[in-house]
């Protein structure tokens, strides 16, 4: 070995001929990962060629997204039999991280779709729209309402069906159809889950295909009986007769800054 070989490089060097930064290089021998191969009488820290081969094996692993400590153990003791192991844990992570993102990309374009569709639609119209049937994931409610009854059995319901955040479920609440037309509006039945298809061994409710009022109503939860009160109305001038439950569904809670910018959408169910 050469005398300018012994001497090696600084960290500056060694990292520009790696490319990587000097921070990334001190940051691994910080953490135990890739020591220098010495230190000069001054402190500081020199390379030498040789170690280019081990570091590009570390950042082979990191680009596999291997941790910090994986790293470690393999290289106490590499084998073809240790990288077939990380290979297929690797790519079980991969297939993982390809199916939420496809369920992310899922909900924004569901999500997309709503609001675009709210774009310059008149709130106060009353329509008759055919909806496919539905599958929907229920809990019924159990007790009187209360504001703490309500969160806490919302909050149970998302934690026994929801894979996302609330808001990144088409989740809503039904009222039965004798509290409908008893004008007992904030009499829920229970709330929903809309899923695109029947999970195993999970009981659900089927919304059934057919004709739906459609209404709207704008602002807090407090507009949502003047909202129903309009759908009777609407009803009893057209001679109209319901069936079912009404469905109640917020489509833009996230994007507005108030409540009163909020949109409930109502749709229930009406005989031919």
């Amino acid at each position: 070995m050469g005398k300018t070989e012994e001497k090696g490089m600084t960290a500056a060097q060694f990292a520009k001929l790696n490319n990587i930064s000097k921070s990334a290089l001190l940051y691994y021998d910080s953490i135990g990962l890739f020591p220098p191969a010495g230190k000069s009488e001054n402190g500081y820290r020199y390379y030498t060629y040789r170690q280019s081969q081990t570091l590009e094996m570390i950042l082979t692993l990191r680009e596999l997204n291997m941790s910090t400590e994986e790293i470690k153990a393999f290289m106490r003791s590499p084998s073809e039999e240790a990288l077939i192991g990380i290979f297929d844990e690797k790519i079980s992570e991969i297939d993982r991280s390809v199916k939420r993102l496809k369920e992310i990309k899922k909900l924004l374009k569901s999500r997309k779709k709503i609001l675009e569709e709210m774009k310059g639609r008149d709130l106060r119209q009353i329509d008759r729209v055919f909806c496919e049937e539905e599958y929907l994931l229920m809990s019924l409610v159990e007790n009187a309402w209360t504001q703490e009854n309500e969160t806490l059995q919302v909050i149970e319901h998302a934690r026994k069906y929801h894979r996302h955040r609330m808001y990144n479920h088409a989740f809503g609440t039904l009222l039965d159809e004798q509290a409908l037309l008893e004008g007992r509006f904030e009499e829920y039945a229970g709330y929903y889950t809309k899923v695109e298809k029947p999970p195993r061994n999970t009981p659900y409710f089927v919304k059934p295909a057919g004709v739906y009022l459609r209404a709207f109503s704008q602002g807090s939860w407090h507009n949502l009986p003047e909202t129903y009160r309009r759908i009777m109305d609407y009803a009893r001038e057209n001679g109209i007769r319901f069936t079912g439950y009404a469905y109640e569904e917020g489509l833009n809670e996230l994007a507005v800054s108030g409540e009163d910018e909020f949109v409930t959408q109502i749709m229930v169910q009406i005989q031919e």
